[in-house]
């Protein structure tokens, strides 16, 4: 007769009723071979078969508690040919808690009018209570699903002991998402502002998870003030679940808002900015990494601005006939202003686009200052400029249809007369020149 067919005999003796705990199975089955696995394997299919017979065993809880790798082994075994046939343990129902406490703690009640007085006087309690007390004991369905005479008072004051679960659940209700908003006024600096959105199949779920993480957290610091009374396992739970919560919102938050929304204008003619969005990868590196990388990439944040670019903007928006002129400063104000000029990414950005243009002759010329017509310190083909006080400005010889007339003026004093050399020399030089203007006085 195989092993099966043995233990099944044998079992089958006991058919009006037979249970068989063993404890410590990871003890029993190491090292782990055919044999033990074998038998465990029998007497599993053999429990499953005989009528009224119950098989339980305790396993480890993790590979921490199973010990070596031979223990670790073994659990893996054990949890395999257990999770084959396993009925799992599920707690009581809610009504079949009622009738547990109702048979310990109570007798049947035989006054109906008494028990319907009890539940009266319970349920005005709760709402003169308030928020204190659950949501649902307030309705009026509450008293009638409670109170009627299907049910015993003790119904009613079971459900509302402290549950943690209910509890949370409660809470939940009373936490709501707020946005900030800059309320009427606008906003000065509109092209610095770059949003990060939530998807719209994901947010739901995200929500859920904030009111889930406030409500524990609420249920813990009650219970620290002692605003709520529990025991102490169920404070233990409360300081899980609380973790727990507090471990899924930041993985929540990033598979939630993975849209970078971004302001832009075309012209200053514009009615009002558009926006345009663009996807951000969840599963890649930080947060902070990936919007900067999505920023580079599609020129939202300009990290690295040619001259070129630079003398465009000018040319377009700023220098006119009447302004050949632009202030630094001011330009990189209106940069952050404007979402029709380009979103620079800081202050040097610029400064380095002024340095390299300055250095040619083929972009701007520099002043420092501008008093009347003239230009205080103006500079062409010169990189030596500050950022704070520079005046960019422009090359009219740049455009095809520009006149530009320079009027040079050279004079010079000798006090003791100069010499006939020098008068010949720069004579000579006057008449290469083309000078119209050449005497001596």
């Amino acid at each position: 007769m195989g092993l099966f067919a043995k233990v099944h005999s044998t079992l089958g003796e006991f058919s009006g009723g037979w249970v068989d705990f063993v404890q410590r199975w990871l003890v029993l089955v190491r090292p782990v071979t055919d044999s033990n696995l074998s038998f465990l394997q029998a007497l599993t299919e053999a429990c499953k078969l005989v009528p009224n017979a119950m098989l339980l065993g305790s396993l480890p809880e993790s590979e921490v508690e199973a010990g070596s790798q031979r223990g670790v082994a073994a659990l893996r075994a054990l949890e395999k040919t257990f999770g084959r046939i396993q009925a799992l343990w599920k707690p009581v129902a809610t009504e079949e808690a009622f009738v547990i406490v109702r048979r310990r703690l109570f007798e049947p009640v035989s006054d109906a009018k008494a028990r319907e007085t009890v539940c009266r006087a319970f349920a005005d309690a709760y709402i003169s209570e308030g928020i204190k007390m659950p949501s649902k004991t307030h309705e009026g369905r509450y008293l009638n699903s409670y109170g009627d005479k299907t049910q015993d008072a003790t119904s009613f004051w079971f459900d509302t002991r402290a549950n943690l679960r209910r509890e949370m659940e409660d809470r939940k209700k009373r936490f709501e998402d707020k946005t900030r908003t800059n309320g009427s006024k606008p906003r000065y600096r509109g092209n610095r502002l770059i949003f990060l959105a939530p998807d719209h199949g994901t947010i739901l779920r995200f929500r859920d998870c904030i009111r889930t993480a406030l409500a524990w957290a609420s249920i813990v610091d009650d219970v620290a003030q002692g605003r709520l009374n529990i025991d102490q396992l169920q404070k233990k739970q409360a300081d899980k679940e609380l973790q727990l919560a507090a471990d899924v919102l930041p993985r929540a938050a990033r598979e939630c808002y993975k849209w970078l929304l971004c302001p832009a204008q075309q012209s200053p003619t514009d009615a009002k900015p558009a926006v345009e969005a663009f996807p951000l990868n969840t599963a890649g590196s930080a947060l902070g990494s990936e919007i900067e990388r999505v920023c580079v990439e599609n020129e939202l944040v300009i990290t690295t601005w040619s001259p070129i670019h630079l003398r465009t903007s000018l040319k377009t928006l700023y220098w006119k006939a009447d302004k050949p002129a632009c202030g630094a400063l001011a330009f990189w104000e209106d940069t952050q202003r404007y979402c029709y000029l380009p979103r620079l990414k800081t202050r040097d950005v610029l400064a380095q686009a002024i340095i390299k243009g300055a250095a040619s002759k083929d972009f701007f010329g520099t002043a420092y200052a501008q008093i009347g017509a003239t230009f205080e310190g103006f500079k062409l083909g010169d990189p030596n400029v500050q950022l704070d006080d520079t005046l960019l400005h422009s090359i009219l010889v740049s455009d095809p249809n520009a006149t530009v007339n320079v009027t040079v003026e050279i004079g010079a004093e000798f006090p003791n007369g100069a010499p006939d050399h020098i008068k010949r020399a720069v004579s000579e030089n006057a008449n290469s020149l083309g000078l119209k203007n050449k005497s001596w006085e």
